[in-house]
């Protein structure tokens, strides 16, 4: 017969932390307090650290500069999620976040499809990325972790006041003839949520919406919809390259809902 702190223990939710609570990770944090985990998050900012615990997950403020809070080492899961801009040497503060984690402790890291050469033809998880992209090396540690890791290189990420046709208005762009490759936030925190769900070994997945219409087509269509001057495109000779996403609708229950 179990003991009572067995049952609680069994009982007790499963704790994910977001390292970079911005523009994805704090709406993914409010999703995974919403299906019954325990959340905790990090940023920069004081402000979203107050909006953080408003909504009801534990939070803290931490950078390069600021020590990892003691929760690190509680997580069962740890979303990587902050952009090397924040730091001074990503794959470093991305190796010593690891290492203040349980050896328990599963790893997701949001990379990017910037990590593939601007190259020609479908891009899958096996083509060769740069292996000097500041995030291909920070990818390099995620994998070295002696852990479960999931890496997933998100593409263009567009969603709630975000879509590049708003910087990319009256502008001269170049290689109108390239597909787009994009993804709606939705559907970036739906796959992460895929992922906490399975019981997948470690890999790499690309998440990018499965229709690729062209540069020009595609954002002069979303400049007439707001209102907005449309971009003047350039042609060049090269083709472009098209990100597959289909691997992580194959392996877990995750599907692409939200067009960009």
């Amino acid at each position: 017969m179990c003991c009572m702190n067995e049952m609680i223990c069994m009982n007790e939710p499963k704790k994910i932390g977001i390292v970079g609570a911005g523009w994805l990770g704090l709406p993914l944090a409010e999703h995974f307090r919403l299906k019954g985990y325990k959340v905790f998050a990090t940023t920069t900012n004081e402000e979203k650290k107050t909006r953080l615990t408003e909504l009801g997950i534990q939070s803290a403020l931490y950078s390069e500069d600021i020590s990892a809070p003691s929760w690190f080492n509680e997580l069962d899961w740890c979303v990587v999620n902050f952009p090397p801009r924040k730091s001074s040497d990503y794959s470093k503060q991305v190796k010593d976040l690891i290492q203040r984690l349980p050896s328990s402790c599963k790893l997701i890291f949001t990379s990017s499809t910037g990590v593939y050469p601007q190259e020609s033809g479908m891009v899958t998880e096996e083509t060769e990325v740069d292996q000097h992209h500041v995030v291909s090396l920070a990818e390099k540690v995620i994998q070295h972790a002696n852990r479960d890791w999931y890496i997933l290189r998100l593409a263009g990420l567009v969603g709630p006041d975000r879509n590049p046709v708003h910087f990319l208005s009256g502008r001269e762009v170049s290689n109108g003839q390239h597909p787009i490759n994009l993804v709606d936030q939705q559907d970036c925190i739906q796959a992460i949520s895929a992922l906490v769900a399975s019981n997948l070994s470690s890999q790499v997945f690309n998440v990018a919406y499965p229709s690729h219409p062209s540069k020009e087509a595609y954002y002069t269509q979303k400049a007439e919809t707001v209102g907005l001057v449309p971009p003047v495109f350039s042609h060049g000779d090269s083709p472009g390259k098209t990100i597959d996403g289909s691997k992580i609708t194959r392996l877990t229950s995750f599907n692409y809902n939200y067009k960009p």
